[in-house]
């Protein structure tokens, strides 16, 4: 054998970086099978590296498989409290507002304590991990047990973002961001055009709604430390956050206005999964010669049209009938119109949606903004319609119209003329494509991919864990919140008048 072989088989072996094997558990939040997908793409790459991941559930009804790769804990309980609205009444009906989010926090408080007993918590809670990662909403129980793990096992804490985060919880990552200078995450329905930080009047309805957000804050940090008392360990907002060593997050950097990031905040939603091979069915549906385009409508498995308002559905087949010059598929799961649509509507249950949209010629998504659903717009470069119901959906239907890449409906006072009418603007002005195909080229421009980034980082901390926090922490994370606020109110009373004096 030569030696320049021998020498180079010496290198490669010298060169491969040795990855000590962890122990990683993921906290998925309660009865959200939604979350679960989006975190595993993460999960599947830490497998992938070597280590060993778990993902726990805490639910009120089994979710069903998750994935062939990693480990699927299941703890299914109960409520005692009867909710005066389902999540699809509350999707439908309600806007967006800090109050809205207790329920949440109590629910997950309470099938806690229902499953407190159950054999699959005790294993987990048995069980050493290396890392937790915990989903950042509504974490009551998710926080309880990262700690308790943290208490026997040492375990190192990170934070899931499935969306954007809000801005109370942006203070505890010391990113510093202000309420009043970025897109609001509680923006209402009506002001998804009108959403302009310079203007006065947005930037005081974004300083009541904070207002408002810091009493909710406070008020579940309540039903955080009850999960806490379960388990005998002291959770609240400030444990969770002062113990948490980084962030993973599941929304675009450069989307909408400029914001801060750090070292330890990783966007890994920056990356595009390659599309699969259509069916037959659909490929002779979407080629056909004889229509300009396709469209595209989903609105998620989690949307229940069953408790859409009255006239809801009569509107969406309405506005889509009217679209006879266009091809349109429609991912829809909720009572029968199949005797309604024309025949230039395919109607079913689950589709195949990133390889529809990968097609060339589905020129438009209607869609309720989630995250998922955005990602996958961006990534075929496809514009958007947006239908917006509730949660991140709104503030992310904002930023696309500040960026040009896309329409809205409100749900609130929309017509069937109102959707026909986007859809063909949308289909008509080339803008709108060409802005989302500059704006796809930026989001996967990366010089790492950024799942392999955050798993690096995740591998250093399994690795060093003889070091301790501290070396890995953000020093501001161990500042209470309420320590910020007390800071900030002495300078607006007692410092800033001073200054005005002298």
């Amino acid at each position: 054998m030569p030696y320049s072989v021998i020498i180079r088989i010496f290198l490669i072996l010298i060169s491969v970086k040795v990855c000590k094997s962890g122990n990683i558990l993921i906290l998925n939040s309660w009865q959200s099978k939604s979350h679960a997908l989006t975190m595993l793409p993460m999960a599947e790459k830490l497998q992938e590296i070597g280590h060993s991941v778990a993902m726990y559930h805490n639910n009120l009804a089994p979710l069903g498989k998750i994935s062939d790769k990693i480990n699927s804990i299941e703890s299914v309980g109960k409520i005692s409290i009867k909710p005066g609205h389902t999540v699809g009444e509350v999707f439908w009906n309600f806007q967006v507002d800090p109050l809205v989010y207790e329920p949440p926090f109590v629910f997950s408080l309470e099938i806690m304590k229902s499953v407190i007993n159950d054999e699959n918590l005790a294993t987990v809670l048995n069980t050493s991990y290396d890392v937790v990662l915990v989903d950042e909403i509504f974490m009551s129980m998710q926080a309880a047990v990262a700690l308790k793990l943290k208490q026997k096992f040492g375990s190192r804490i990170g934070i899931f973002a499935t969306t954007d985060v809000n801005v109370l919880f942006t203070q505890y990552k010391g990113l510093g961001r202000n309420p009043i200078t970025e897109t609001n995450f509680y923006t209402s329905h009506f002001d998804m055009y009108d959403v302009n930080v310079e203007r006065f009047w947005w930037r005081l309805k974004s300083f009541i709604t904070h207002l408002k957000e810091i009493y909710i804050h406070y008020v579940n940090d309540y039903h955080m430390k009850g999960a806490g008392e379960l388990l005998e360990i002291s959770s609240s907002f400030d444990e969770i956050f002062g113990n948490s060593l980084f962030t993973l997050m599941e929304f675009p950097y450069n989307f909408g206005y400029p914001v801060t990031k750090s070292s330890n905040l990783f966007h890994i939603m920056h990356f595009c999964p390659e599309s699969k091979l259509l069916s037959e069915d659909y490929l002779k549906f979407i080629e056909d010669p004889t229509y300009e385009a396709v469209i595209y409508v989903a609105f998620g498995s989690f949307t229940d049209w069953t408790v859409a308002p009255n006239g809801t559905i009569e509107k969406f087949v309405n506005a889509l009938n009217d679209l006879e010059e266009y091809k349109i598929i429609w991912s829809y799961n909720g009572p029968s119109v199949s005797h309604l649509v024309k025949s230039h509507i395919m109607v079913t249950s689950w589709a195949p949606q990133h390889g529809i949209l990968s097609h060339k010629k589905v020129q438009a998504f209607f869609t309720h903004g989630g995250q998922k659903s955005l990602k996958e717009g961006i990534c075929t470069a496809t514009p958007l319609l947006f239908f917006p119901l509730f949660s991140d959906q709104p503030k992310n239907t904002a930023n696309a119209i500040l960026m040009g890449i896309a329409e809205a409906v409100n749900k609130f006072n929309f017509t069937s003329e109102v959707i026909s009418e986007k859809l063909r603007i949308i289909l008509r002005t080339k803008s709108y494509a060409e802005r989302m195909e500059k704006f796809r080229s930026i989001f996967i421009d990366r010089p790492v991919h950024p799942l392999e980034e955050a798993a690096h980082f995740i591998s250093k901390l399994v690795k060093n864990s003889g070091f301790k926090d501290n070396f890995f922490r953000i020093k501001i994370n161990s500042i209470s919140i309420y320590d910020l606020h007390v800071i900030c109110m002495m300078l607006i009373f007692i410092v800033m008048p001073i200054v005005c004096i002298l």
